[in-house]
């Protein structure tokens, strides 16, 4: 028992000395309360416990336990502050430390995620690389395979004429035919693998000595053939495909021609010279005068009277406007009809015809003079709508006169109106006089009134306006006719021109001078970075020169009569004519990429194949202009 009642006091005591500041504290405040409540009642001078003037218990004792019951109050508060302060500036100081660590963690943590996207964006690069190396791998397949399957032909030298294989063939009959490209043009000298190439040799020329306006004339000649793009100089003549030379009149010069060989282009400025077929051999002639019985069809040139040409440039300034349509004279004729020694109706009869024209009862108003014997014909032609030529021989192919009154009325805007169907005009194995000249049968001249008030004023202006362009391009000058005349030889040959010289545009805006744009509104970038948009094909430039000797036939005419625009080659043409959707799956597959075969699909086949009308066309640029 008495163990037990130490081991319960030992208890006891551990827990008064672990509690020991929570009893004192308990003691001090039930002293305290006693002091303030109990010791006024007890102890007051009132009471009848407490005697008057009593020595035993003095006031100042219990002020002296009072003051003391403070000060231990004050100094335990005053360490508990310390406590606190202390405590204080310990978290204090811990939580600066965390706060230092954490920005440090989290400037690493910048760092790693601005490694981790140039990471991805690396990543993302080199899957685009490698998609486009598999792209560019399957583009070379599919370019081997076309490549395979276009069965390029071999190409070989064309046969020579057969007059130079006498020992193998029959040719006299030659002798009493005329000359054509099959018969006497050397095509040895013109393959289709070599460019066309013209010479001449300034010492065949002969040269004028005099002053005239013949001399000026040759002198133009000359320099046209010495800036003509086609010319080589090369002291083997054999090595050019057409051989050119000029001569004057049918004496002493055209003598010469009987030692011109093969492939020879003979420019006559002789105006009124005749054509001798013995003395021209196998040349081929270009000259304004031609009758039936000399000129050779596809072989001989007509070409403007050269007393019309202007030795300089083409005065455009001066010319007049092609509008109104319908000018002061409905139809003008001054020397418009050629004299001829068998005409095909009287010359008298013809008088009476345009002379009952202009006693019509219209308000038409004509103009008729058959003697020219005033200098005032171009401001005639300016204010008449349409030109009278009458060629009243049928044995008449081109003269001097038919010509000249020719040009005069397309250089002024009046649309020529001939009556002849057996004339040649200039250039005509290759220029659609259709749309410029009026040509009719003689028989049809009392028609003449009806058949010129049909037409409107929409087709009036075209004529002029195709007129003036046949007569700005190919016959203003000496230099457009010898030009045009070589020109006209290189088509007959279906042989390519000269490539046009690639010139890079001038820049409108740059650095000094930028372009002025309003600010673009913001818009939300919603493209995926990981999708791989574009075709599936590497970039591939548009093909250059790709209708070479396709358009020497199948585009020739546009070339003469569209474009005016014959003498170069140009490396991309904006008229090419597309396929029909359906060609790319039946035989003309070269070079498409159908949309999974022809099957369609989704964004991915879509994505892999190559659209459009034209073989390996990725983009199509759609220009509307409203």
């Amino acid at each position: 028992l008495m163990l037990w009642y130490f081991y319960n006091f030992n208890f006891y005591l551990r827990i008064l000395l672990r509690y020991r500041c929570f009893v004192f504290s308990l003691f001090l405040i039930t002293l305290t309360l006693w002091m303030r409540w109990l010791w006024p009642i007890v102890f007051s001078s009132n009471s009848p416990f407490v005697q008057q003037d009593s020595d035993v218990f003095p006031m100042d004792a219990f002020h002296f336990f009072h003051e003391a019951q403070y000060n231990v109050e004050t100094l335990e508060e005053t360490d508990a502050n310390a406590d606190l302060n202390r405590l204080k500036h310990s978290v204090n100081d811990e939580l600066l430390l965390l706060e230092e660590k954490r920005g440090a963690l989290l400037t690493e943590l910048t760092l790693l995620r601005k490694h981790a996207e140039n990471m991805q964006q690396n990543v993302q690069a080199m899957v685009y690389k490698l998609n486009t190396l598999k792209m560019a791998i399957a583009s070379a397949e599919d370019n081997y395979r076309d490549a395979v399957e276009a069965n390029y032909p071999e190409v070989h030298l064309p046969l020579r004429p057969i007059s130079a294989m006498p020992q193998m063939y029959n040719f006299s009959f030659l002798l009493d035919s005329t000359c054509t490209l099959d018969t006497c043009w050397n095509f040895t000298r013109c393959p289709l693998t070599k460019p066309f190439s013209v010479q001449y040799k300034r010492a065949q020329m002969q040269f004028l000595n005099d002053q005239s306006q013949m001399h000026n004339i040759f002198l133009a000649a000359l320099t046209s053939l010495e800036k003509n793009p086609y010319i080589i100089q090369s002291p083997d003549s054999y090595e050019a495909c057409l051989q050119v030379k000029i001569i004057v009149g049918d004496s002493e010069v055209s003598s010469q021609l009987d030692k011109l060989n093969e492939n020879y282009l003979i420019f006559q400025l002789d105006t009124k010279a005749t054509t001798n077929l013995n003395s021209m051999n196998w040349s081929a002639l270009a000259h304004c005068t031609f009758s039936k019985e000399t000129f050779r069809p596809g072989w001989d040139i007509v070409i403007p009277s050269w007393n019309s040409l202007s030795t300089n440039s083409c005065d455009l300034i001066s010319l007049p406007a092609l509008a109104p349509a319908r000018r002061k004279y409905l139809l003008s004729c001054v020397d418009c009809i050629l004299h001829s020694d068998a005409p095909i109706i009287p010359i008298q009869l013809v008088h009476d015809v345009l002379e009952t024209m202009s006693n019509s009862k219209t308000l038409d108003v004509f103009y008729f003079k058959f003697s020219n014997t005033s200098d005032a014909v171009d401001e005639l032609l300016i204010q008449s709508t349409f030109s009278l030529i009458v060629v009243p021989d049928a044995h008449v192919i081109s003269s001097h006169l038919l010509q000249s009154r020719l040009y005069e009325s397309l250089k002024f805007g009046a649309i020529p109106v001939i009556f002849s169907t057996e004339v040649r005009l200039p250039f005509d194995e290759i220029l659609d006089w259709r749309k410029a000249v009026v040509k009719l049968p003689l028989a049809r001249l009392p028609e003449l009134h009806f058949v010129i008030r049909s037409v409107d004023d929409a087709e009036l202006l075209e004529l002029r306006r195709h007129g003036r362009l046949f007569w700005q391009h190919y016959l203003c000058t000496v230099d457009d006719v010898v030009r045009s005349t070589v020109d006209l030889v290189r088509t007959r040959l279906m042989m390519l021109p000269v490539p046009q010289r690639q010139i890079r545009g001038r820049k409108l805006y740059n650095d000094s001078n930028p372009m002025q744009m309003s600010p673009l509104p913001a818009m939300l970038n919603t493209i995926d970075g990981n999708e791989f948009l574009g075709p599936v094909e590497s970039a591939y430039n548009s093909p250059s020169f790709k209708r070479n000797f396709s358009q020497t036939s199948v585009d020739v005419y546009d070339w003469w009569n569209v474009h005016f625009s014959p003498f170069f080659l140009h490396a991309q043409s904006p008229f090419v004519r597309p396929m029909p959707s359906e060609a790319k799956f039946m035989g003309s597959h070269f070079g498409f990429r159908p949309i999974d075969g022809g099957l369609g699909g989704n964004g991915k086949e879509f994505s892999k194949a190559l659209g459009g009308n034209f073989p390996k066309e990725q983009f199509t640029g759609l220009f509307a202009f409203l």
